[in-house]
């Protein structure tokens, strides 16, 4: 049998961008890495611009176009008929050329109480030449994931609304031939998300500032298995924040947010490749949710350097055009990715578009330099 492989370069490419992009190297080596891995990490990204331009936060926006990748459930309070929009981000330039994730969103509103949205996302590896053992090319593959979504949200009361998602994940890591007859590097798998978002006027310094709290408990699913060997935790994530909305003279208004973001999978119990302890993979999903909270070597400093923290502000100037800044911030431990966002947004009418900049450091983060575009048409 012709015995078909990749070169080791790009084979490593692929999957270090697929399974390991949120680990990078500590700032020093006294510190040990103990980044948590998952299956389709890519499930993480968020490719929303204005997101990505306010440090990734976003849980409790409320005036959101975009809301099915960061708390579906604030879609319930949509006031259009309609909100289509259409993502896409060249993103890893760091690892390699052509990686790209794109995304589709739509979002209808079915009554006053009720609304329905669905999504696709695309990430998309590049291409990789296959070669035989002579060297000589057989052709190209394209590895690739990719996640469909289908979201229901409803408003109980005018402040409080609730939102249940279903999600269908498929990867496609090698092609036919590849590896032999294995499957190994392809998977498939589904998983639920659990979304609320609660909204209040408050009274400060005679002034009246719309207050929201958002949670978002996403990837909630069985564990997936790229090959007979092993089998992953999906990358259930725990994602509570707030946001607070002041509006200005006019129709300026200025928003700050702030989320915390939790990995709910077992924490690491190894600190290096000659230390590895995998026991931790054997944990059921129930038990590995409800243990990430007491689970790591560390103890509760550890457990607290788990939780990466998004920040981010934004100007709306006449509701036509914005500015908007962020900051996230990861333990140096737990993959220690640290950078600035900034971004823009304008509006025409019924469309809008929104741009997002990831100002990093390639050590920090392989999303350095990322730009994010989003286009929503409303209806």
């Amino acid at each position: 049998m012709k015995n078909i492989r990749f070169t080791f370069a790009l084979l490593a490419t692929v999957f270090s961008s697929v399974t390991c992009f949120c680990q990078q190297a500590a700032t020093s080596v006294s510190i040990p890495q103990k980044a948590i891995h998952t299956a389709f990490p890519f499930l993480l990204i968020n490719s929303d611009a204005r997101t990505g331009a306010m440090g990734e936060s976003g849980v409790a926006f409320l005036d959101d176009k975009n809301s099915l990748f960061s708390n579906p459930s604030k879609i319930a309070f949509s006031e259009a008929r309609n909100v289509s929009a259409v993502s896409y981000s060249p993103i890893m330039k760091s690892l390699a050329d052509g990686i790209s994730l794109s995304s589709l969103s739509t979002v209808f509103r079915v009554n006053a109480k009720q609304s329905i949205g669905g999504t696709i996302r695309y990430l998309s590896l590049g291409t990789f030449e296959l070669v035989n053992d002579d060297r000589q090319s057989v052709g190209a593959f394209n590895p690739r994931e990719m996640a469909i979504d289908l979201s229901y949200a409803q408003t109980f009361g005018d402040q409080l609304a609730i939102a249940l998602t279903g999600r269908f994940i498929n990867s496609s890591l090698r092609s036919s031939g590849f590896l032999g007859d294995t499957n190994a590097g392809n998977a498939s798998g589904f998983g639920v998300d659990i979304s609320a978002i609660y909204k209040n006027e408050v009274t400060l310094v005679d002034r009246n500032l719309l207050f929201s709290v958002g949670m978002d408990i996403s990837n909630i699913g069985p564990k997936i298995s790229y090959s007979a060997q092993q089998k992953e935790f999906l990358p259930t994530n725990l994602k509570i924040g707030s946001s607070l909305c002041l509006p200005m003279a006019g129709a300026d208004k200025f928003t700050l947010s702030l989320d915390l973001n939790k990995l709910l999978v077992p924490s690491p119990n190894y600190y290096g490749p000659d230390q590895q302890n995998r026991s931790y993979l054997d944990k059921s999903v129930p038990s590995a949710i409800f243990s990430s909270f007491s689970d790591a070597d560390g103890g509760i400093s550890e457990e607290i350097s788990e939780i990466s923290v998004a920040t981010g502000i934004e100007f709306f100037f006449k509701n036509k055009f914005a500015l908007r800044g962020g900051y996230f911030y990861e333990s140096p431990s737990k993959g220690n990715r640290r950078y600035l966002t900034l971004g823009t947004g304008i509006v025409f009418s019924r469309l809008a578009l929104d741009i997002g900049y990831i100002a990093a450091n390639p050590d920090k983060t392989p999303m350095a330099n990322a730009l994010k575009f989003t286009l929503f048409l409303r209806i």
